[in-house]
């Protein structure tokens, strides 16, 4: 059962109203045992070939869930290829995988025809090495005469230790604005890809509570704004907004905690526009773009960290 989304992205969401469909086992609440371990229902992970190839358990369920009782924990191990000994993360998708050669192959994903904006969930990462970084990343894709284009597409890198749960939201970026997708395939990382010289054995990503939110709809951006850019992430103590226009438009910016509260606002007086951010706090937030009207252009995701 899919557990509560974000509820910061509820109060602006607006004409962005999220239609997605649900993610399978989106909480990782049911698992089935198998001989050496056990798997997320809907979900294919690393395990089976890292148990076969003598390298463990890379993908097990855990009672340290953020809801519910159980959350998804997948490790970085060693297995012995043939003669190879190759280091690769503790992987999970909705999808299916394959090992092929010395790299994994990700295929399928589960039905979603919505235009999602963000991708969200909870996370715990606990790093072996000084450069490890683990990854979730979002593939919302359309089949095109049998060939899958990517619709949209985002990402989410770990690269910190964090012992207590803490959130993650992804901002999903467009390549297509008029076409639906039919496919979300969602691709869970402990670390870099196999073989990386950065892998560590042992270090860990805990996964809980994923969900989609907000709702881009098809005339977002189209009528106004050709692309926007919102720069440095992290930024210290100005935020650059740069917007290239369709046409002429009065614009807005606001900022929102991951709270939902509204932090501040202020009509953009250029295309251009810097922003002091110096009084905000580390940590994530949403910054909003609205006509004079208040409708929604554009939202995005930026980070403070000093």
């Amino acid at each position: 059962m899919m557990k509560s989304l974000l509820t910061f992205l509820l109060v602006f969401t607006g004409t962005l109203t999220s239609s997605a469909q649900s993610i399978p086992n989106s909480g990782f609440e049911s698992w089935t045992p198998y001989a050496a371990g056990e798997n997320p229902n809907s979900w294919t992970t690393s395990d089976s070939v890292t148990v076969l190839y003598q390298g463990g358990n890379s993908a097990f369920s855990g009672t340290d869930a953020y809801e519910g009782s159980k959350s998804l924990h997948l490790k970085s191990t060693e297995i012995t290829y043939i003669i190879l000994q190759i280091k690769g993360p503790g992987i999970a998708t909705n999808g299916t995988m394959s090992l092929v050669g010395t790299s994994f192959q990700f295929t399928g994903g589960s039905p979603d025809t919505a235009r999602s904006r963000f991708f969200s969930g909870y996370y715990k990462y606990q790093k072996n090495g000084p450069d490890e970084v683990g990854s979730i990343k979002v593939y919302l894709l359309r089949n095109n005469a049998g060939v899958r284009d990517t619709v949209a597409s985002g990402v989410s890198l770990f690269s910190n230790n964090v012992t207590t749960y803490s959130q993650f939201v992804t901002q999903i970026d467009y390549r297509d604005y008029v076409n639906r997708p039919d496919t979300c395939l969602i691709i869970i990382q402990s670390s870099k890809s196999i073989n990386d010289p950065s892998i560590v054995v042992g270090t860990e990503l805990v996964i809980d509570s994923l969900g989609f939110s907000g709702f881009v709809g098809i005339d977002e951006l189209s009528n106004f704004i050709n692309d926007a850019k919102v720069y440095p992430s992290p930024a210290d103590k100005e935020l650059s907004i740069d917007v290239e226009l369709k046409k002429e438009a009065e614009l807005n910016y606001e900022i929102y905690d991951l709270n939902g509260r509204l932090i501040s606002q202020s009509q953009m007086h250029s295309a251009k526009e810097k922003v002091d951010v110096s009084a905000l706090a580390n940590g994530r937030y949403i910054l909003k773009l609205t006509d004079v009207k208040r409708n929604s252009l554009y939202s995005t995701s930026f980070t403070i960290g000093r």
